[in-house]
């Protein structure tokens, strides 16, 4: 029998391949997408934003991680977990029945509603995505800020001539003065005064 160069054996191969692949699985990793800020009128409803991009496939053991950084500071509170088509709530009596998924995995969206925000409300948002086996990445965080909704006042959008005296708009020569001397009457007009002064006094010179 010929004796060729000796091969390396058949486990050691496999081992080498295993490395190689547990690398490749390595080297990717969950990346999240949010918006920096997000400003909302007090009283009102805020979806806090969360997508994300996977190297592996969507299964039911894909969850998403939502937590809370007050702008008091402190450690940071989770406040809502969702996976595998359930939602579970914190026992955070701040966030209490406030809070739903908006979300949807197929679309690499993990974004909740926040219902009623106050400003108390005001603080950093953290998402968390673990996609095993890819299970490493990066956090998102946005700031939610919490503005006043002005008030109108009743009259604010009345038009400048609403509370005009009924007489403001009328044409100076429509105010009607009558003068009577004896049996004679004179009308005078606005622009025709001077006509109608004249007038009387030809009257009293008459009489």
């Amino acid at each position: 029998m010929a004796v060729g160069a000796p091969r390396a054996p058949r486990v050691e191969l496999l081992g080498v391949v295993g490395l190689l692949l547990a690398f490749a699985v390595d080297s990717g990793a969950v990346e999240l997408f949010s918006p920096a800020f997000l400003d909302v009128w007090n009283g009102s409803d805020a979806t806090l934003s969360c997508r994300f991009t996977s190297w592996a496939p969507i299964g039911s053991a894909t969850s998403a991680l939502w937590s809370y950084l007050p702008d008091s500071g402190g450690p940071d509170n989770s406040f809502f977990y969702y996976s595998d088509g359930r939602e579970y709530p914190g026992t955070d009596i701040h966030f209490k029945g406030r809070v739903s998924w908006a979300g949807d995995f197929s679309k690499q969206d993990a974004s909740i509603c926040l219902r009623d925000v106050q400003f108390r409300d005001n603080g950093t948002y953290i998402c968390i995505v673990k996609n095993p086996p890819d299970v490493d990445g990066t956090r998102a965080k946005q700031v939610l800020r919490v503005f006043v909704r002005d008030n109108l006042n009743p009259t604010d959008n009345l038009n400048p001539t609403d509370n005009l005296n009924p007489t403001d708009n009328l044409n100076p020569t429509d105010s009607v003065t009558t003068a009577s001397v004896g049996s004679a009457a004179v009308v005078v007009t606005g622009l025709d005064a001077l006509k109608g002064f004249i007038l009387l006094v030809e009257i009293i010179v008459l009489d």
